[in-house]
């Protein structure tokens, strides 16, 4: 929702006992407009500890996208309007329509959201200083200078929220980065935290002496003004600076933000049906009543329902991406119609939100509009065309961490980075930064628990997935850690506590005990780290000796590590249970040869290649035999 800024026609004086500070009445502002913080926070956070991530997505999904569908309500049951804007209610659509799908379903999607995340940082600011204002034209304030701190203290602020808070910043950063867009050092991002200080305090200061200024000349100000930029403001911090989760962050203001434009497009378009000029079914939806409001509210939320339900059933195919990009430009054409739909100058809005009085303002030319939108399509293209540049893992965590060295987010990736290049020292201490940070997060608990392992280090791996219990779970975390603490304790020689914990590990989509030993074994392998696959692997068949595979690749191992003796007797027991397990019978031949004993290597490998005739490493080594004779 915006506020026009264009010059003034002409104004209107109204009559003081018809004005109302309100939209309805102190109880519904407080509950919808401009308290609903101090009722989405609660709802939030009790939501946050009763479900899961994946839920608390399901239902944010809800209202985020059915808010949309409030926009197309106003503006395509408002005849009205439709005549005026022709044009734009039907040609953008198409033309939008059409980019998203095409970005969506041809990998190019990164530069599409880069643009779509700014607009809608914009369309949020645009809200928070759209109700400003009307508050102020509600008591029949109008002065430009008012006007201009009041965007002026929204921007700051907002700005503020986004560059003087790291967790925020980092993940504003990660579109950018994900576009193909190389960042500054440090030392930009650190002298741009400095100016954008500077900017809010000479702004607030500059808000606070007009206001003084105001109230000494006796000029009418409304304190629900004052109190709605502390809320807005306040929770935009709140939610942004002081909650560490980005997506936490996310949920607290885009609810607050829904519930606020539910609130006003059901009391515009109350008004706006009394009226000639609405189509029958905005009519039938825009009746009083209760039953009325909360089927206003249920449509909103099926429009909803049908992203999440696409996301559901279609994942990342290609019908998944359509609806990607259908959605993403039912978001962009909701940025777009709030631009026009809700100017306060325009005479039909102030009478939909009961303003008395004010100043109408210049439509822009049709012109001027379309050359309006090579804002969105020109940057669109040309960070499509160089969205190819990928930077490695290193690169993007180093960037990353330059742009926002205090969030835990940046500093997790770049510790995964230098433990995925071998750098456990540094690695681990960057981890260990993260947790210092914000030690509620799972997933780096998780990875840092991994590499603890994965270094050798097992008991304090188990520290560390014990505490990734402690967290909220999310995407499984919990039942992995289980299954990776059991591995931990087998080798560790704790066998009384393995068999809960793999238990507890078992869901659909958890890597299986087995499946996480074996990649274990396999990481260790392929980095020369033989010993501890040794070890690893002589604690699973100590606890599953049955399992004739394990057994045979821990002789593999012993085999690799020139340990002939102990792996001639791991082949020996393999075939003792499955004489033929031929891969077995191939490592004893093997054993076999450095032992210096061919005719018994040559008569293995004919026993395996009468059970396997086409066995590629037994064909090569009698190949290798019959040079010797």
């Amino acid at each position: 929702m915006t506020s026009s800024s264009q010059p003034v026609e002409h104004t209107q004086r109204a009559e003081p006992n018809r004005r109302s500070g309100w939209f309805v009445n102190a109880w519904f502002d407080s509950i919808f407009i401009v308290g609903t913080p101090l009722l989405v926070w609660p709802l939030i956070m009790l939501a946050q500890e009763a479900s899961s991530a994946e839920l608390l997505t399901r239902l944010i999904l809800l209202t985020a996208t059915g808010h949309y569908f409030a926009t197309f309500a106003r503006a395509y049951g408002d005849k009205q309007l439709r005549a005026r804007f022709r044009a734009r209610l039907t040609i953008l659509p198409v033309v939008l329509l059409f980019t998203c799908v095409w970005a969506f379903t041809n990998d190019a999607s990164h530069p599409l959201l880069l643009v779509t995340g700014m607009w809608a940082f914009w369309h949020w600011l645009a809200q928070a200083f759209g109700f400003a204002r009307i508050y102020d034209a509600k008591i029949g304030s109008f002065r430009p200078t008012t006007a201009f701190l009041d965007k002026a203290l929204v921007v700051s602020w907002f700005l503020g929220a986004i560059v003087l808070n790291q967790s925020a910043t980092a993940n504003f950063t990660n579109l950018l980065i994900n576009s193909g867009i190389a960042l500054p050092g440090a030392t930009f991002f650190a002298t741009l935290r400095t100016a954008v200080l500077g900017l809010v305090i000479t702004v607030t200061g500059a808000y606070a002496a007009n206001l003084t200024v105001s109230l000494a000349r006796g000029e009418r100000v409304s304190w629900v003004k004052q109190f709605c930029h502390v809320m807005t403001i306040g929770f935009y911090w709140f939610a942004f600076g002081f909650m560490p989760n980005f997506f936490v962050s996310y949920v607290l203001y885009e609810l607050f933000h829904d519930i606020q434009y539910f609130a006003i497009v059901w009391l515009s378009g109350r008004s706006r049906v009394q009226r000639e000029g609405t189509t029958s079914w905005m009519r039938s939806m825009f009746q009083p009543g209760l039953s009325r409001a909360f089927l206003f509210v249920a449509v909103m939320v099926a429009f909803g329902a049908i992203d999440v339900g696409s996301r559901e059933w279609f994942g990342d195919d290609q019908i998944g991406n359509v609806m990607k990009g259908v959605v993403i430009a039912a978001a962009l054409l909701h940025y777009y119609y709030d631009g026009f739909i809700w100017r306060v100058r325009e005479s039909d809005t102030r009478a939909d939100l009961g303003i008395v009085g004010g100043a109408a303002g210049r439509v822009r030319s049709g012109l001027g509009h379309v050359a309006a939108w090579g804002f969105f399509f020109v940057p669109l293209v040309i960070l499509t065309a160089r969205s190819t540049t990928e930077f490695s893992p290193m690169e993007r965590a180093r960037m990353g961490v330059d742009a926002a060295p205090e969030s835990f987010e940046t500093q997790s990736m770049y510790a995964h980075a230098l433990v995925s290049t071998g750098d456990f020292e540094n690695g681990l201490a960057a981890y260990a930064k993260s947790l210092e940070i914000y030690p509620g997060s799972a997933r780096t608990q998780f990875n840092y628990a991994a590499a603890l392992e994965y270094s050798g280090r097992l008991k304090d791996a188990l520290t560390h997935y014990a505490l990734v219990l402690e967290c909220q779970d999310t995407d499984r975390l919990h039942a992995q850690a289980h299954v990776n603490m059991g591995v931990c304790l087998l080798v560790e020689g704790d066998d009384a506590a393995v068999v809960e914990h793999f238990r507890a590990g078992v869901q659909p989509g958890v890597p299986s005990p087995r499946d996480r030993m074996m990649a274990l074994v396999q990481a260790f392998s392929e980095t020369g780290r033989t010993e501890r696959a040794i070890r690893l692997l002589s604690a699973v068949v100590k606890f599953a000796p049955a399992d004739v595979d394990l057994r045979s690749l821990l002789a593999d191992q012993l085999m690799t590590n020139r340990r002939f003796g102990a792996a001639e007797a791991e082949y020996s027991a393999v075939l003792r249970s499955n004489a033929n397990h031929a891969p077995a019978i191939i490592g004893l031949a093997k054993v076999r040869l450095q032992q210096n004993r061919p005719a018994d290597a040559r008569e293995l490998v004919e026993r395996a290649l009468r059970i396997i005739p086409t066995l590629e490493e037994a064909l090569s080594i009698k190949a290798s035999l019959d040079k010797r004779r």
